[in-house]
């Protein structure tokens, strides 16, 4: 399904994109006492580092200002009927339930002032199917996460569970960005232009290019990661790994930074966005086999479920299919017999 991209390891080099100093290992070993500490505890199923301190993650990068990201996953008893429960109540009605011991998500070390967050899981309701992990929290267990106690296993078959859908979540992230974010691009754009709100308009290809940039790094074979370190993972790719020719860093952040006061201006980033975004549709033709030729199409029926519920309609067998939605669209035997609700081949 994913095509190989040479030049492109999936490591990031902070060290080598910032000023500060990288202090990686001096904060691990300042987690040490902390971890044996959990490490003890009979509750505790899973420990893990994450971020900067996992030494097989995408960077292994942390200064003066990191946090220890510590993840603790724990075996706890909870009843069936709790587990059937949205976590707001479940964890609400477990509160007796859980150990004593759990310490607060945030505190800094007593002696350094090194802050901890400690993330926290309850083995049980996590593995439950239901359990959907969002993108920044799948960013930091398949890309930054070094397991250092798992005695049975459980900690990676649930990060290897919930992480394993990265190639599903691209090709949709994809296709929303290519149909729906292109269309914004292009037809929001010009409007609001038209209504004389060049601020507007800048601020819907900042957003556009900001999503771009989340797609950009999916095709990469990375998950999104967090607001701090996007941008550098970007800027390899675009600048260490020549991922996107001719898209530079630096003309990406033209794109996006640019406040452009007048109608003209703003034209003119528009068309660097659907540049980029054409860009990024040749590449994710080349990435999925499944690709559909007309994305539009495809998007209308099978992403967003709440725009046109047939998969091929009166209009499109009278008209033919044969062209993509954007050109059908133009076509006046097409538009007329979805304006006059007319069937064809009813039933079929």
């Amino acid at each position: 399904m994913r095509a190989a991209y040479p030049g492109w390891s999936g490591q990031i080099p902070v060290a080598q994109m910032l000023t500060t100093a990288n202090e990686a290992e001096r904060l691990r070993d300042q987690a040490r006492p902390f971890l044996s500490r959990l490490r003890a505890k009979p509750q505790v199923a899973g420990l893990g580092l994450l971020g900067g301190l996992a030494s097989d993650g995408i960077r292994h990068f942390a200064d003066r200002f990191s946090d220890i990201d510590v993840t603790v996953l724990l075996s706890c008893d909870l009843p069936q009927e709790l587990l059937a429960l949205p976590m707001p109540d479940a964890i609400v009605l477990a509160q007796p339930l859980l150990p004593g011991w759990l310490p607060n998500f945030k505190f800094t070390d007593p002696v350094s002032g090194t802050e901890f967050n400690v993330h926290q899981h309850v083995l049980e309701y996590e593995s439950r199917p239901c359990v959907i992990w969002d993108n920044d929290k799948c960013s930091a267990y398949a890309d930054t996460l070094e397991i250092v106690y798992d005695p049975h296993g459980h900690l990676r078959a649930l990060v290897a569970d919930k992480t394993s859908g990265r190639d599903q979540r691209a090709f949709e992230a994809a296709l929303k960005l290519l149909s729906r974010s292109r269309n914004l691009a292009t037809e929001g754009v010009t409007a609001t232009l038209g209504r004389g709100r060049a601020d507007i308009a800048c601020d819907i290809i900042t957003r556009v290019a900001y999503e771009a940039i989340d797609v950009l790094l999916f095709l990469s074979g990375t998950w999104p990661p967090g607001a701090k370190w996007r941008l550098l993972a970007v800027e390899t790719l675009l600048d260490r790994a020549s991922f996107l020719p001719p898209w530079t860093y630096a003309r990406l952040m033209r794109l996006i930074r640019s406040d452009a006061a007048t109608s003209a201006a703003c034209q003119g980033l528009q068309a660097e966005l659907l540049e980029f975004l054409s860009g990024i549709r040749q590449l994710a033709a080349r990435t999925f086999t499944a690709w559909p030729a007309d994305v539009y199409g495809y998007a209308t029926t099978r992403v967003f479920t709440d725009k046109q519920l047939r998969s091929e309609t009166a209009a499109d067998r009278r008209a033919g299919r044969g062209s993509e939605y954007a050109l059908r669209i133009l076509d006046a035997e097409w538009n007329r017999v979805n304006h006059d609700l007319e069937e064809v081949n009813r039933g079929k």
